[in-house]
């Protein structure tokens, strides 16, 4: 059982994840051992997604114990697999929402949707 325990770098909080939410878990990031490596609390996720730096996550949830620092590689490279994810699921919804506009709006708005794509935001 100790096998499907995940901890997360930024909290520093363990979960033992039953079986079936632990396959579903370890899909999502690809294998167990992404799961392992780049695992975060849903907090911690939602803090990183809105920009907030470790140290500051760690502040807002009072997480008092000695972690590793948010300059270690572990922690970047947690940070950067989760940042790195949101901005995928926003292009997408941007995209989305820039295919159905160009099919359905007038040519000021088709202009200043072509204004919005040339600025890559």
């Amino acid at each position: 059982m100790s096998e499907r325990k995940v901890t997360c770098l930024i909290t520093g909080q363990s979960v033992l994840m039953g079986k079936d939410y632990f396959t579903k878990k370890s899909e999502e990031y690809g294998c167990e051992d992404n799961l392992r490596k780049f695992y975060i609390s849903k907090k911690a996720k939602s803090l990183i997604q809105r920009g907030y730096s470790v140290n500051e996550i760690r502040k807002i949830l009072n997480i008092t114990d000695e972690l590793l620092d948010q300059d270690s590689e572990e922690v970047r490279g947690v940070v950067q697999y989760h940042s790195s994810e949101k901005q995928t699921i926003s292009s997408k919804r941007l995209e989305s929402a820039q295919n159905f506009m160009m099919q359905t709006s007038d040519e000021d708005v088709a202009i200043f949707i072509n204004n919005i794509k040339s600025l890559n935001l």
